[in-house]
């Protein structure tokens, strides 16, 4: 009988991914989100979508309405596709009672969350990452740090967002950012940046794919690159093995010119690497656990099209960036269309024009609409009681 899977955030690409990729090995894919016109809506590969009350505004009525899709569709498997696993991971103990799920405990996604939590769990494992502390007043280690070039980070935070980069002796409360713990200053490494996404079941590593964003936009990527480091690979084995993890898991890392690797933060959620996924393998890795993979060869190049549609404006006004992202795009595949799911060329003009009113109405950027409603910004979460995390498919 085929598996029963619920997605949630439908609106944001990965969904898609998974979606495609599930319904290819023959599951019953359903999904779910809380805008009313989503993604995944216009995808074959979707039996069934729901809109959901959004869980940052409404974390109560969102639980039920995702019992009661469970329920109703009687879902075999759990799939967070963002920043929603969070949410999700509060009432763990509830959806257990139903299904399955593919994310690991609240706890441990928090700790990976917090950038510094994160910094400190991965440096008491012996694995290299930058000097790091809490941005606070009168600290000793802070005043060491600032005697060479850094970063300032919002300890939560997603997407490159709220980074400042300070010179060498530049006070930081000259950079307007509290100093109450809630940020943190880091040592900034020279290097290149590169990305991971893994698919992780209880402490092993099914499939890690690691890439280079190879247009960048502002602090996203709409580029993607395939690439291989051992080093990396070793320390995410490392992490994953140590903490138990078990779901989705990406990394930021920094390769400096002699070929250390250090991890920036940490993202406990899907992030770019997905598409370059096979999605033979990512639907095994997921549902299949105790099977071999199937050996199909990654995609060396991705694209999110319409992300770079949304910066014509800046690649106009500097023409070096716009014939780099052109060569880049007409190498990579795009993420969304696809000839054998049609229905996605136009849906998604239409998602994207609800993405441009609710940005309008919100007054907010476009590139927080994949993030609206979803996103973790430090609300207290009531943490399940009991989970200990042996969860899975």
């Amino acid at each position: 009988m085929a598996k029963r899977i619920l997605l949630t955030s439908g609106r944001v690409p990965s969904a898609l991914e998974l979606a495609r990729s599930l319904a290819r090995a023959g599951c019953y894919v359903v999904v779910a989100d809380s805008y009313p016109t989503f993604l995944c809506q216009g995808s074959r590969a979707v039996a069934r979508s729901y809109v959901v009350p959004p869980p940052r505004l409404q974390p109560a009525s969102y639980e039920l309405a995702i019992i009661d899709i469970i329920q109703r569709e009687k879902i075999d498997l759990l799939v967070p596709a963002s920043e929603e696993v969070l949410y999700l991971a509060t009432f763990a103990d509830e959806i257990k009672k139903h299904c399955a799920f593919f994310f690991t405990d609240a706890e441990l996604l928090l700790q990976c969350h917090h950038k510094q939590n994160f910094n400190d769990m991965a440096h008491a494992m012996g694995l290299p990452v930058p000097d790091s502390t809490p941005l606070v007043k009168d600290s000793r280690v802070v005043q060491k740090l600032v005697q060479d070039d850094y970063v300032l980070k919002r300890c939560y935070s997603r997407g490159g967002q709220r980074v400042i980069f300070a010179q060498a002796g530049t006070d930081p409360q000259s950079c307007d950012v509290p100093l109450d713990g809630s940020w943190l200053i880091q040592k900034r490494i020279a290097g290149e940046t590169l990305c991971s996404f893994s698919v992780v079941q209880k402490g092993r590593v099914m499939k890690t794919q690691l890439y280079r964003p190879s247009v960048t936009l502002g602090s996203i990527g709409v580029v993607f690159q395939s690439i291989r480091d051992e080093r990396i690979e070793q320390w995410i084995e490392t992490f994953v093995r140590t903490s138990a993890y078990h779901g989705f898991l990406s990394f930021d890392f920094q390769r400096t010119s002699t070929g250390e690797v250090l991890a920036l933060e940490c993202n406990p959620r899907i992030t770019s690497g997905i598409h370059l996924f096979h999605p033979d393998v990512l639907a095994q890795a997921i549902l299949n656990p105790e099977r071999p993979l199937p050996q199909k060869a990654a995609r060396t190049r991705a694209q999110i099209i319409l992300g770079v549609m949304t910066a014509l404006p800046d690649l106009w006004a500097s023409p070096r960036l716009a014939w780099k992202t052109l060569r880049e795009c007409l190498r990579a595949r795009d993420v969304i269309i696809d000839w054998s799911d049609p229905g996605l060329l136009l849906y998604q003009l239409k998602c994207y024009l609800y993405f441009f009113r609710t940005c309008r109405r919100g007054r907010f950027p476009l590139s927080s609409c994949a993030m609206d409603g979803i996103e973790w910004n430090e609300e207290p979460l009531r943490i399940a009681q009991g989970n200990t995390g042996e969860i899975g498919a």
